[in-house]
């Protein structure tokens, strides 16, 4: 069966040629900033569909630099999955 296509990350760029989730084997943490211009939300979100135990968190007001514009923001949800973890 055919994968499903991703949205683009830029002209001709998909997640699905960056990353196979099927070789993934721990939990994944995908973290987007909702007013990202440059990886459209609808990247993370497929990845998160498509990935057998992972977490969605969508910064509302963040974009495509996270850590350096939300820093607490992104630190308090990376601490909290991982404090999550067995």
């Amino acid at each position: 069966t055919a994968r499903p296509e991703a949205p683009a990350i830029a002209p001709g760029l998909r997640p699905n040629e960056i990353v196979r989730q099927s070789d993934i084997e721990r939990p994944i943490l995908v973290i987007h900033g909702r007013q990202d211009t440059l990886v459209p939300v609808a990247v993370g979100e497929w990845l998160h569909e498509r990935s057998g135990d992972s977490r969605l968190r969508v910064i509302e007001q963040g974009g495509h630099m996270l850590p350096i514009t939300h820093a607490d923001a992104l630190a308090k949800e990376i601490a909290t999955f991982i404090e999550a973890q067995p």
